[in-house]
């Protein structure tokens, strides 16, 4: 009973480690992408004709 609780508590453990690691890398990749300013990065994805007609 208590080999269950301890393998069943390491891969409880190790799942939410993997989530939380994936989840770091995954805002650190989008904010290096995006730029720290994402709201300039989307305004530069957008369109030309879509740009020059805003403004």
């Amino acid at each position: 009973m208590v080999i269950i609780i301890v393998v069943v508590s390491l891969l409880l453990f190790l799942f939410v480690t993997s989530v939380l690691l994936c989840f770091i890398l995954g805002q650190h990749w989008h904010r290096r992408r995006t730029g720290t300013y994402g709201v300039l990065a989307a305004w530069r994805r957008l369109p030309r004709a879509f740009r020059q007609r805003a403004m």
